[in-house]
């Protein structure tokens, strides 16, 4: 009686031998003999070739009982009564060989050890246990490492990523019906005869790839081998700025070529009892875009025309439900010339509220927010401003203007980048001066009177369209001309 352990399963074909004799030497007839079986298992031979006999007499179905068999049930082969009339010093044996199956069970993991006994039975008398066989449980473990080129920013529409999936047998055995699977996330170029090997040759390739997804089963990678599969792909316009991109290759594999219910695969999943499977991703994320905001000249007077200028610095992709505002202080006043727009796909649309002094420009129309799919960056508006003539406006005082941009990010969350320009208002500050030569005179004499204009010290700007009086005194009279 065979003692199988949990983990083990019987599933036949016996064989067995009956050796005796001198190896080596011409036997004769045989020496020993089955009162069931009879000679025909008789093998000539001794502890000198035993180790190189193999069983060729096929045990019959009938001799084995202890079935049905599943995992750990002991199977029995009933040999009839052996004589044996070789009386020489040499050993007999009976060898004994039949199959078992290492059943698809939880207690079957990688390393572990199963050790085997059998019992042999004479007239029904446990005659003691043998030394034990042990098997070693190996499992095939196959990795996936998915990568992506280039994998840091910047990332614009129309640009070419290149994945590679690395699949590695990094086991003792060979894995089975390996599948890869790999859904990207737009339209892909994949040629499966781009797959390349570490070591000795691809197995046999099926190819269940559609426009959407890679499928594809390879019949067997070796232990060690390496497989690695590429692909390129373009970013698509639809692309959303901020956007993490992300892509996921999964694998599974068998323990057999041939799909019994007896054979580990990855139907389970991880955790599973049929566990084979492995998954690793490659995600980008697409930036996110700037916002500032700049003037010119960095003063002015009262009058003067300042210039801002908006920018925004992004990826080409699509930026959701954009609007930019401009609260002009109540110092300022729009000049109402047409802004100036650089590189948008079309301008956008401004709306000028004057009682608030509020600038809002939105994608598309005026009535809402719009998509803007970005072509070209930085993007700019260009517009300008008049220094009012206000008691707030003095010299020295800074103006600060602050503008806003407001978008739905990948995550359907609002965000809002602002930043602010100041310029400081400069005014002339002027001095006069007079003086008369002589400083005495009589009735009838001439009188030069000399008037000096000129700038002060805390004076920071140009004056403009002077205008000097002097109010003539009675008794004096103006001298034309001079």
């Amino acid at each position: 009686q065979d003692n199988l352990p949990d983990g083990l399963t019987y599933v036949g074909n016996p064989k067995v031998a009956f050796v005796s004799g001198t190896a080596g030497s011409a036997c004769g007839s045989a020496t020993l003999t089955s009162s069931t079986l009879g000679s025909s298992p008789w093998v000539c031979g001794d502890e000198s070739n035993i180790a190189l006999v193999t069983p060729t007499f096929d045990l019959s179905a009938t001799y084995v009982t202890g079935g049905p068999f599943a995992d750990g049930t002991d199977p029995s082969f009933a040999l009839g009564d052996l004589v044996n009339t070789d009386d020489d010093a040499n050993l007999e044996y009976v060898v004994l060989e039949f199959d078992v199956l290492v059943s698809n069970t939880m207690a079957n993991q990688a390393g572990r050890s199963v050790t085997n006994t059998f019992t042999v039975f004479i007239a029904g008398t446990d005659r003691g246990d043998s030394t034990g066989a042990t098997v070693n449980v190996v499992e095939p473990v196959v990795t996936v490492v998915k990568s992506v080129s280039p994998a840091t920013p910047p990332f614009n529409s129309g640009d070419t990523l290149s994945y590679s999936l690395v699949v590695t047998n990094t086991s003792s055995i060979s894995a089975y019906n390996v599948s890869v699977q790999d859904a990207p996330f737009t339209s892909f170029s994949f040629d499966p005869a781009n797959i390349t090997v570490s070591t000795g040759v691809l197995g046999t390739l099926t190819n269940n790839s559609t426009a959407s997804a890679i499928n594809i089963i390879l019949s067997e990678i070796p232990a060690g081998q390496v497989v690695t599969i590429p692909y390129t792909l373009l970013l698509p316009d639809t692309i959303i700025v901020g956007q993490t991109l992300e892509n996921t290759a999964h694998i599974s594999w068998t323990s057999q070529p041939t799909l019994t219910s007896d054979v580990r695969t990855g139907a389970d999943g991880a955790g599973g009892l049929n566990d084979y499977v492995n998954q690793d991703d490659a995600s980008i994320t697409i930036e996110t875009p700037a916002f500032s905001k700049s003037v010119s000249p960095a003063t002015a007077t009262i009058g003067d025309l300042v210039t801002y200028t908006i920018t925004i610095t992004s990826p080409t992709a699509t930026i959701p439900d954009l609007v930019i505002t401009d609260q002009l202080p109540a110092n300022l006043i729009f000049s109402g010339s047409t802004p100036t727009y650089s590189n948008w796909p079309a301008d956008p649309v401004l709306t000028y509220i004057a009682g608030t002094n509020l600038l809002t420009w939105t994608v598309g129309d005026a009535s809402g927010t719009g998509d803007l799919v970005v072509t070209a960056s930085p993007m700019t508006i260009t517009y300008t401003a008049i220094v009012a003539d206000v008691a707030a406006n003095q010299d020295g005082v800074n103006i600060t203007n602050d503008a806003a941009m407001a978008y739905t990010d990948a995550q359907s969350t609002t965000q809002t980048l602002d930043d602010d320009a100041t310029f400081a208002v400069i005014e002339p500050v002027l001095a006069i001066a007079k003086s008369a030569t002589p400083a005495s005179a009589v009735p009838g004499s001439t009188v030069h009177y000399t008037m000096t204009v000129s700038h002060t010290a805390a004076s920071t700007a140009a004056a403009y369209d002077l205008t000097i009086s002097d109010a003539i005194p009675a008794g004096m009279t103006y001298v034309a001309g001079t």
